[in-house]
This record gives structure tokens, sequence and C-alpha cells, in this order.
């Protein structure tokens, strides 16, 4: 199973897709996407979710085929 890191992160944190929409100023199914891989965060969007989430830059770089979501690679 492939697990997408920054939507882990977010997940485990309990932030929501609604909050990531309204931060980005996008709607809820372009975050769902994002967040599935099947399109990527623009760097304004990026840096956005680093600020406002303290997501760190790393996660968004990283990818992992595990069922564990904080064993990233």
């Amino acid at each position: 199973m492939e697990i997408f890191p920054v939507s882990g992160w977010l997940k485990s944190r309990g932030i929501t897709q609604l909050e990531v929409a309204d931060l980005l100023q996008i709607n809820k199914s372009t975050v769902s996407r994002k967040l599935h891989g099947h399109s990527q965060f623009n760097v304004r969007e990026i840096s956005l979710l680093n600020q406002h989430f303290g997501i760190p830059l790393e996660v968004f770089m990283q990818t992992t085929q595990s069922d564990d979501p904080t064993k990233l690679s």
C-alpha cells in the first residue's frame, strides 16, 4: 500500500483537508488530489503549509511503500 507522507503527517496531527484547502485557497478535491499523489504541491503551497502547520520540507520529498506512515524513505 502506498503511503503519501504529507497526507499521513496532516492526519497524524488532526489537520483536515478543509483546513488545508482554506489556507491554500483551493477546493477540497484539489487538496485530495495533491495529498494522494495525483498532482503536486507548488512552491507557494509548500511554503504556506510549512509556515502555517510546520510541515517539514523533507516530508514533501519523501515516498514510501509501507503500511506504517511513520516509516518514511
